[in-house]
């Protein structure tokens, strides 16, 4: 993204604007810039938060803060660090005017530059409503105001408007033009976000006027009126309310616990901690909206309760209410085929950040989906499968029983602390549209589906429910084969619509919604037969981490898998290279070179889950092979199976002008060598470029345009579609057999790739080819050796 920046624009013999954003994605978000002595500088993020963002989405005429973050989001500055500790209260009219340390005294560097996203109101906002936080949703384009269309429209996009007008949280959704009929173009149709966006532009679009509506479809969002100001995060703060186009507080006569649980309940923020009076969160400025504010703490608005009149208290700003919420981590799902499958990301201190996949399972999947509302986990990815985030990882570590609400209650590092990165991540695969409920495991319950384009769970009556339907569901769940097929709510009565009837499922099908049923809600089924269904974990189903222990690397070692909470061993009967194959491909070791049987690496403490374990080394994992149901076994410690895989290789970039460019060498038991630049293309180049990081692919140069090197070996013919995540999925042709590569290979007229990269795991299809050239390699320097003695 190139640089832009925003300011004021002022009239001829005006002072200069103070204040600009830079390399943001809108002209409304960017790091912080500020102009001292004729010079622009950054600000640095101690104590940065969205009070002190405000005053600067204020001061551009961009609306309200969105979000503060730190760490140099938007890149580092180069100009001087001007302002350190900067505290404004956000009624400030510049940044200027807020209380900091001296000019240009600080203790931090630009990995420290502080940004804002504002949420600029020029661009959507809402019209015909009772106030600026309910109407008729239309959005600026080409400098025109036009409509939204309702198709599709839900709670998600609803929050997106919500938030990006700084109107807190989505409320409701109403549908057919509730606000009236806009006169203007309907610019937006089946506008698809997730709910995290900071702008309704940044969800997925259709081309800007396409749609097939009417302006009798036009969308609407009502958004709370209520905000937190100035306290520690989005969930404290002194209480606000919005009326009659202004911003103002509440008195806290007779405030207590009840008040602040209707207000963290109406903020999405969790359940209340504190109540605090006197004006613990600062004055306001505005008038006092409320007074004598009665609640019973089940209401979900605080418009709910009763209270004076509007604007009628006997009060001042010294006695203005606040509210300490326990604000819930703040989850989201990103580059995944659905709002329920990607990288798992967290929002901490106004910022996301990403989730480390050291000893991530289903367990840890399955709060993430409860979260997310987004029925059972599938799979709990590891490796960046839903490619690289940029920002910090929070968490490293999680233990989840698979119990909590949220990743907050789980067992982790301190927040921030981790040895890893970003190819790392982690992510995962919900269910969306299939869950089961109150079984014992993620495997049983009982079965509840959501219908596309609803937001409300049901079950399935159990008239005609059989084998066949529960293999179905079992199957796409992840849970192995139907165990028991249960009828007459044998894990409690649902509360929501019976959504599916007559189910006639063939036992085939990859998904429940693809059988044959009576899907229109309607039947003469009650709660008392919803159906339900018991999977077989017999083949390790919920096995969803694999390790080698007491190696001597990562990458050899006893091997042993994480079972109910539990990390165990497996019995060497039957272990063999397939088998072992299968787990260094787990691990992203390479190939297998050995598979000890004896306890080659010591004898395992603890459980021994696996026994005459059948692979045929196709198997992505442990969990897809075959063998004895888990906890079977007639061995003991001293045959625990082990696995020697070949590890991973390195790759550097040598002889070029950065780190971003180079001949590509691969490393290899301390051999570094070289790649061969037959059918290397731009294809290959852009998964290299998009692996690491390094933006996209410029070129491909081939021949030695970064030198050649002395006496290495060549690995060639690495063959990409360009669409691959990482080279690991890329294949390679063999190399010649019959072709040796002596003492003339320094001489010889070969060519070398360059483009993008630092380090690099290669597939296990390359590792045996140049396991075999550098098997004719060594060979062919003897035999050179011995002509030559």
């Amino acid at each position: 993204m190139g640089s832009h920046h925003l300011h004021r624009r002022y009239g001829s013999g005006t002072e200069p604007p103070e204040i600009r954003l830079a390399d943001g994605p809108t002209h409304c978000s960017g790091r912080v810039e500020i102009l001292h002595e004729q010079i622009w500088g950054t600000i640095c993020d101690d104590e940065w938060d969205i009070e002190d963002a405000n005053v600067v989405c204020h001061y551009l005429g961009c609306g309200s803060a969105i979000s503060a973050p730190r760490g140099s989001r938007f890149g580092q500055g180069s100009g001087p660090i001007w302002l350190d500790g900067v505290n404004c209260t956000g009624s400030e009219s510049a940044i200027s005017k807020c209380p900091a340390k001296e000019w240009g005294k600080h203790d931090c560097t630009h990995t420290e530059d502080a940004g804002v996203t504002c949420s600029d109101p020029n661009e959507v906002r809402l019209a015909n409503g009772s106030n600026h936080c309910s109407g008729r949703v239309e959005i600026l384009h080409n400098q025109q105001w036009g409509t939204v269309c309702d198709d599709g429209w839900d709670i998600n996009n609803a929050q997106v408007v919500c938030r990006e007008l700084g109107c807190g949280k989505a409320i409701s959704v109403p549908r057919g033009a509730h606000f009236g009929r806009g006169r203007d173009p309907i610019w937006l149709d089946d506008v698809k976000c997730k709910g995290t966006e900071a702008a309704l532009r940044d969800c997925r679009l259709k081309p800007w006027g396409e749609h097939n509506c009417n302006h009798g479809e036009d969308a609407s969002a009502i958004c709370s009126e209520l905000r937190l100001v100035n306290g520690t995060n989005r969930c404290s703060g002194r209480v606000e309310i919005f009326h009659d186009q202004e911003w103002g507080t509440v008195c806290d006569d007779r405030w207590g616990m009840k008040q602040a649980e209707v207000i963290c309940k109406e903020m999405g923020c969790g359940v209340a901690l504190k109540a605090p009076t006197k004006a613990f969160f600062g004055r306001g400025s505005g008038r006092i909206w409320k007074d004598d504010v009665n609640c019973v703490g089940t209401e979900t608005l605080l418009s709910e309760c009763t209270s004076s009149d509007w604007g009628v208290n006997n009060c001042q700003h010294s006695e203005d209410a606040g509210v300490e919420c326990a604000d819930p981590v703040e989850l989201r799902l990103v580059n995944g085929s659905s709002r329920c499958s990607g990288r798992v990301e967290v929002f901490h201190f106004q910022q996301y950040g990403t989730v480390c996949d050291d000893g991530w399972d289903l367990n840890d999947a399955m709060v993430v989906c409860r979260n997310l509302d987004c029925g059972s986990p599938i799979s709990s990815p590891h490796g960046a499968r839903f490619g690289q985030g940029a920002d910090p990882i929070w968490l490293d570590d999680v233990e989840c029983t698979g119990a909590e609400s949220t990743l907050s209650e789980c067992k982790a590092k301190p927040w921030g602390t981790n040895n890893c990165n970003h190819r790392e991540d982690a992510g995962v695969v919900c269910s969306d549209d299939l869950r089961l409920v109150n079984g014992s495991n993620r495997c049983s319950g009982r079965i509840e589906v959501r219908p596309p384009h609803t937001e409300q769970w049901g079950t399935v009556c159990d008239r005609t429910w059989d084998k066949n339907d529960a293999e179905v569901v079992c199957r796409q769940l992840g849970c192995g084969k139907a165990g028991s097929i249960l009828s007459g709510a044998h894990f409690g009565q649902g509360s929501g619509p019976i959504w599916m009837d007559n189910i006639n499922c063939k036992g085939t099908e990859d998904a429940i919604t693809e059988c044959s049923a009576n899907t229109q809600g309607s039947n003469d089924c009650n709660h008392g037969q919803d159906a339900a269904v018991i999977c077989s974990d017999r083949f390790i189903t919920n096995v969803a981490n694999v390790r080698l222990e007491d190696g001597p690397n990562a990458c050899a070692g006893r091997i042993e898998v994480f079972y109910q909470q539990q990390w165990g061993t497996v019995c060497d009967d039957g272990w063999d290279l397939d088998d072992a194959s299968v787990v260094c491909k787990q691990l992203h070791c390479g190939i297998a070179l050995e598979a000890p049987h004896g306890a080659r690496f010591g004898r395992g403490p603890d459980r021994i889950w696996l026994d005459d374990v059948n692979c045929t080394g196709s198997e992505e994992s442990l969990k897809d092979c075959g063998g004895r149901p888990v906890g079977e076994h007639n061995c003991g410690h001293s045959e625990d199976a082990s696995v020697v895989c070949s590890g991973v290789f390195q790759v550097r970039l040598a002889d070029g002008p950065n780190s971003c460019a180079g001949r590509v060498e691969l490393e290899y038991n301390g051999s570094w060598i070289s790649v061969g630049d037959t059918g290397w293309g731009l294809a290959e180049a852009s998964v290299v470029c998009r692996y690491l990081g390094c933006g996209a692919a410029v070129n491909a140069p081939v021949g030695s345009t970064y030198g050649m090197p002395a006496g290495h070996p060549l690995l060639d013919g690495i063959k990409c579609t360009g669409h691959e995540l990482s080279l690991i999925e890329c294949q390679s042709t063999a190399i010649n057999s019959k072709k040796c590569i002596c003492g003339s290979y320094a001489g010889a007229s070969r060519s070398y790739i360059a483009f993008t990269g630092r380090r690099h795991r290669l597939s296990s299809e390359l590792l045996t080819h140049l396991l075999e050239h550098t098997n004719k390699l060594i060979g062919c320097r003897m035999a050179a050796s011995d002509k030559s003695g």
